[in-house]
């Protein structure tokens, strides 16, 4: 369990937006929901949607794991990741025949995470690369 600092206020582009711990480093980070979690260890729940939706970095991260229908019947699984963080090991646990959808940003480094990550599901998943949706 850890502490990460976020930038809330506007910065110089030579500021870092967030900051981990001393000597502590968030590279390969992979962030998972509970159905995230589940998908990652190998158990999909049978009531799952198949939809897995995997954003760049914690705040979207933390946007789209709490902002839930309580009533929703079937959710998707939702992972964020950072820097260093897709890995064809990540891209193996996601099941054959799931619809994915890649919300990075519409930078060089989203748009950089989105074709490793079609590339690495190409021909198990459909996947909807949605790069720019979020700022």
């Amino acid at each position: 369990m850890s502490v990460r600092a976020r930038a809330v206020v506007p910065l110089v582009d030579t500021q870092p937006k967030g900051m981990a711990p001393f000597d502590c480093q968030t590279r390969g980070l992979v962030l998972a929901d509970s159905l995230g979690q589940s998908l990652l260890g190998g158990q999909a729940p049978p009531t799952w949607n198949r939809v897995v939706v995997v954003v760049e970095g914690e705040p979207d991260f933390m946007s789209w794991a709490v902002n839930r229908d309580p009533d929703a019947r079937a959710v998707p699984a939702v992972l964020g990741i950072v820097a260093g963080a897709w890995t064809a090991g990540i891209a193996a646990r996601i099941p054959d025949l799931a619809t994915v959808a890649v919300r990075t940003h519409a930078v060089a480094a989203g748009k950089r995470y989105a074709s490793a990550i079609a590339a690495s599901l190409t021909g198990r998943c459909t996947v909807r690369a949605l790069v720019g949706c979020l700022s």
